[in-house]
């Protein structure tokens, strides 16, 4: 299990092991929480992100940092792994989809989710401000 604490570490659990009241081992390295994470289909990888804007995919069982894979614009809302754990997928809050490649840590593609007004033309409409 992995638990976002407070001093912008994460925390990892192994659940398995009901005697051990400590984390197995703390992934320190966001500046900000991180609040987004996943484990990879074989469960030896994990990637994060969180406020500090950041993904970074772990080792798990060493604790080592193994990339930063990159940004978002602003912070990404949610993370996971393909199927085959080849590849991460990250949505940021911006509306941005990014696809990783994990064997180069390289961005494969970049996708944008409009506003839900992007492109229309909305006149003489009472209630909303020019910015919505």
């Amino acid at each position: 299990m992995a638990y976002s604490s407070p001093n912008f570490g994460i925390a990892l659990w192994h659940l398995a092991d009901h005697t051990t009241t400590q984390p197995l081992r703390y992934l320190v390295g966001h500046t900000n929480e991180a609040f987004a994470c996943a484990f990879s289909p074989d469960s030896n990888y994990l990637v994060s992100a969180g406020l500090d804007r950041s993904v970074r995919l772990w080792d798990v069982h060493s604790g080592v940092l193994l990339a930063l894979l990159g940004h978002h614009e602003q912070y990404a809302l949610d993370v996971a792994f393909g199927p085959d754990g080849k590849q991460v997928a990250t949505i940021g809050k911006e509306g941005a989809l990014h696809l990783w490649q994990l064997n180069t840590y390289e961005q494969c593609h970049h996708l944008h989710a409009p506003g839900p007004y992007a492109g229309m033309n909305i006149t003489g409409v009472t209630g909303i401000t020019e910015a919505q």
